[in-house]
């Protein structure tokens, strides 16, 4: 018979409390940047109203927020609407192909680094205060995952929709278009209503822990509801303010679109009423001797499965838990984190998200950690959820976690062919000046290849300047074939004239290849100062130390790179990214600084 947790109820797992944890996740402990709200806003065809919705987001009261703009494949003029944005220090652009709406939201979501999230629609308007008004729900109810607001219904006009007919659970307020919602939620999983509505924020760590809108188009947004509402708590914002306006129009109610959606519905309520089953099973925990006693130790678990005894996810829900330590590979199976959600514990400085990078990257794969440091470093190697191990709300994260993973691996079916990720929007109507920095201890042969970048950078509107600190016949002759300007800096530049360079040549970004040189000179003009790291030498680490204050990012070409520069040099891990983005290589160095260009021109 499987053993069980020592409690099993959303919001009360773990027994009695640590009176040493935090009462709550905190943001830079689940790699998430503190009091930011991530907004994404997929948009396909939608150029017509694509402005308003955009406005109203960077209209808010609250900052900081960061806006994601995810381009669905459009074909109108959504990219002359978007053009007038790019660059917007609030707002990141990304472009893909026609996959539809959860897709979008689920790609959006992967470039989401606040504490909050939320999303809106091209043809909707926000509040001017809704961030305000959620982020404070957030904040004050720390055991409240997501929240929701009620909202206004307008007509295409952008006049309050008179026809009551619309949403008649909840008929809209004839003159002013208020739509009142339910204040509980506890038929949200019963009932097929979907009354939570367009107007909503949750914790993005839960956002990481359940992943993906990836289910049919037109209830995404429902069956992400209902996996939450079963997990974790769902609490009305609690005011009368509606906070959202939704725009009821052709493309809202389309014949062709309605019947389709309510059998979605339907077959949704089916598919609710099996994972409702699966989850009211007891997640059975497993763990390996560190682990066991760390479950222990902090109540999660009264006892677990050892090792020797196989668990698997159509059973269950169950959870492998490993304490990564230097025998790392040989304590997880190949399976772990494929067919078995897997937990992976960072708790001694002996072994590192870098040593577990491989581990971390499979699909069904979390990771605990008790630092700053190691939530950052799980970031850069990986896309996998990040907790806290010092929250009260660790036991629940990780008993959700085995239960939405299990399902899934369990009953998902994988939408029609492989995702294709987003690319950077590049602005077709504007060219920025970059400058490539080239130090005297990088070799003829990188060089070259740096050459070579700065030609591929040229085709997403980036026009890159090499700067040599002496003459190079090899680099020089390479440059010259691909009509790369070089201009050859001897000596040592002063600050004031190589400042003065700069402005004259209006430098947008500094890419600093080797020891970097005036870091400072740069972030004084606030030029976002980027190093692209490969192997440091110890004779100039500390010329990378220095620099590190005026350092807006790193980019390491290698996984070894970013663990020397992190755990040798002593460089800031949060502000490390390596050549394959959010955990998905796709060989090409080029697009990898082309992608991190685009993000810190924004600046």
């Amino acid at each position: 018979m499987p053993m069980a947790v020592a409690a099993d109820v959303p919001g009360e797992e773990g027994g009695t409390s640590n009176p040493e944890r935090s009462p709550a996740m905190r943001p830079q402990r689940t790699a998430l940047v503190p009091d930011l709200v991530s907004i994404v806003l997929p948009v396909h065809n939608g150029a017509d109203l694509l402005d308003g919705s955009i406005r109203s987001v960077l209209a808010q009261t609250y900052r900081p927020i960061e806006l994601i703009v995810v381009d669905d494949g459009s074909t109108d003029d959504v990219e002359a609407v978007l053009s007038r944005y790019a660059g917007h220090p609030d707002v990141r652009i990304v472009v893909q192909p026609n996959q539809q709406l959860p897709r979008a939201l689920t790609h959006g979501f992967l470039f989401a680094t606040g504490e909050f999230w939320t999303w809106t629609s091209d043809d909707n308007l926000m509040d001017r205060r809704q961030v305000e008004r959620m982020v404070a729900k957030l904040r004050a109810e720390p055991d409240t995952a997501m929240t929701y607001a009620d909202y206004y219904v307008m007509d295409e006009r952008g006049n309050p929709l008179a026809n009551r007919a619309w949403r008649a659970q909840d008929p809209a307020d004839p003159v002013s278009g208020a739509v009142r919602l339910p204040r509980e939620v506890d038929r949200l999983n019963v009932l097929p209503d979907n009354f939570i509505g367009p107007c909503f924020m949750y914790r993005g760590w839960i956002g990481r822990i359940l992943r993906s809108y990836d289910v049919p188009q037109g209830v995404e947004d429902y069956d992400y509801w209902m996996r939450m509402n079963a997990l974790f708590r769902i609490r009305h914002v609690g005011i009368s303010e509606p906070l959202y306006w939704y725009r009821v129009h052709a493309r809202t109610l389309s014949d062709e679109h309605a019947p389709k959606i309510r059998r979605r519905v339907d077959d949704l309520m089916d598919k609710e009423s099996d994972r409702a089953a699966y989850f009211a099973k007891v997640v059975v925990f497993q763990a390996n001797a560190g682990a066991a006693q760390w479950l222990a130790d902090r109540k999660i678990a009264d006892a677990v499965r050892t090792p020797d005894t196989p668990i698997e996810a159509r059973d269950g829900p169950a959870l492998l838990v490993v304490a990564a330590r230097s025998d790392l590979e040989a304590a997880i199976p190949p399976t772990a984190g494929v067919t078995v959600p897997l937990a992976l514990v960072f708790d001694d400085a002996s072994t590192t998200p870098y040593d577990a990078a491989s581990v971390l990257s499979r699909p069904h794969t979390m990771a605990v950690v008790a630092s700053d440091a190691d939530a950052a470093r799980v970031r850069v190697v990986s896309a996998a959820p990040v907790v806290d191990a010092e929250s009260f709300d660790l036991a629940q994260a990780m008993q959700a976690f085995a239960r939405d993973a299990g399902y899934w691996i369990v009953r998902h079916a994988q939408a029609a062919g492989d995702p294709v990720l987003p690319s950077p929007f590049v602005d077709a109507t504007r060219r920025m000046r970059i400058v490539i920095d080239l130090a005297s201890d990088v070799g003829d042969d990188v060089a070259t290849e740096v050459v070579e970048l700065a030609s591929s950078l040229g085709r997403q509107q980036l026009d890159a300047i090499v700067v040599l600190r002496e003459d190079r016949p090899v680099v020089q002759a390479e440059a010259a074939a691909r009509s790369i300007p070089v201009e050859t800096h001897t000596g040592v530049r002063s600050a004031d004239t190589y400042r003065s360079w700069l402005q004259e040549r209006n430098v947008a970004l500094v890419n600093a290849h080797g020891a970097p040189f005036a870091a400072d000179v740069v972030a004084g003009l606030a030029i976002p100062f980027a190093q692209t790291l490969r192997a440091i030498d110890a004779d100039v680490g500390q010329a990378y130390r220095d620099a590190a204050a005026a350092t807006t990012a790193y980019l390491a070409v290698t996984l070894h790179a970013a663990r020397a520069a992190d755990l040798t040099a002593g460089l800031d891990p949060s502000k490390m990214h390596l050549w394959n983005e959010n955990g998905h290589a796709d060989g090409d160095l080029a697009a990898a600084h082309a992608r991190l260009f685009h993000a810190l021109l924004r600046r």
